[in-house]
């Protein structure tokens, strides 16, 4: 997914890995829905690690890959 998605943000590449995705531009990324699939599913078992090792309390906004893997989610559903 990385390497699909850093030519659009080439403006960015000074800034190295760190510098994706960045936060302020849209990215237009193609991949087989099974990849998303992929992606989404990441997200949430990180999120579950990171829960694990940093717990959070209900007044805690949505993280943003959890976030993240709702949009997708809701695109390729």
């Amino acid at each position: 997914m990385r390497p699909d998605g850093w030519p659009p943000a080439v403006p960015k590449a000074e800034q190295g890995w760190g510098g994706w995705p960045p936060y302020e531009e849209h990215l237009t990324v193609e991949q087989p829905v099974d990849s998303w699939r992929f992606v989404a599913g990441q997200l949430h078992r990180w999120d579950e690690v990171d829960a694990r090792v940093n717990p959070r309390s209900d007044g805690d906004p949505e993280p943003r890959g959890l976030e993240l893997a709702r949009k997708l989610e809701e695109r390729i559903n």
